[in-house]
């Protein structure tokens, strides 16, 4: 089955309910959201748990909660990630913690999907960090899985569960009324179908393949705990961490 990751570190309630449930966590790196105290309090929880930590830079954009899209410079944008890096690689020293992955979030996330420019400075920026084998997480087909596939450097293929898919395989505009899939049934049908077939159903009803590694489900989701507590009882082996 399929590896589970949430994005957390972003002022959501029960987090020490939910890591317990989930292989991966996308932390806050300060930027959309987050602290020192609150990365080094997942961390701590995660190490506690067994589950990976993966750093969850965005744009500086705590208004927006990163979900804005901005045009910035190579340094600009370079200057905004080393800030939030450098606080996660403080907390990870302090924690004895390592870092597993790395996962854009928001606007930064889906540009780096799509434009070629973004992308590229992407894979420059966290040069250091691929060149010793830290993976990126990116959509199946985003242009930045292919510079990093052309490069021999490590990514993780990701899907989301509580969000709806368009036929060509991006993800529905969040200002569309059915972006956010609320039924946890639902949610769960569409974890088993991408673990067992690799695919799932767009938002109009056609079947599309979708070949990941991880899955995605936002802490801040009304029923994330119901959600992962259901994949529990049905697949008890679900996690390494369970």
């Amino acid at each position: 089955m399929l590896k589970i990751n949430c994005d957390l570190g972003e002022g959501v309630p029960l987090e020490s309910l939910l890591i317990p449930l989930v292989d991966e966590v996308n932390i806050a790196c300060g930027g959309h959201a987050g602290s020192l105290k609150d990365i080094l309090k997942v961390m701590l929880l995660a190490n506690v748990s067994n589950v990976k930590v993966g750093a969850h830079p965005s744009y500086i954009d705590r208004e927006n909660f990163g979900r804005k899209e901005h045009n910035l410079s190579y340094q600009q944008l370079k200057s905004q990630i080393d800030q939030q890096m450098d606080l996660f690689n403080l907390c990870c020293e302090d924690s004895q913690t390592a870092i597993h992955h790395i996962k854009l979030h928001g606007a930064l996330y889906n540009q780096a999907a799509r434009d070629p420019q973004i992308a590229e400075s992407i894979v420059r920026i966290f040069e250091g960090y691929l060149l010793k084998g830290v993976p990126l997480v990116v959509p199946p087909n985003a242009i930045l899985r292919s510079m990093l596939e052309e490069r021999q450097f490590n990514f993780l293929l990701e899907g989301f569960l509580d969000r709806a898919y368009e036929d060509d395989g991006s993800l529905v505009a969040r200002t569309q009324p059915s972006a956010i899939i609320a039924d946890s049934d639902e949610i769960i049908g569409r974890y088993e179908s991408l673990s067992t077939k690799k695919e799932l159903k767009t938002k109009s009803g056609k079947t599309i393949p979708l070949n990941v590694d991880t899955v995605c489900i936002h802490g801040d989701h009304s029923h994330t705990l119901d959600i992962l507590k259901k994949l529990r009882q049905r697949h008890p082996k679900l996690t390494s961490s369970l």
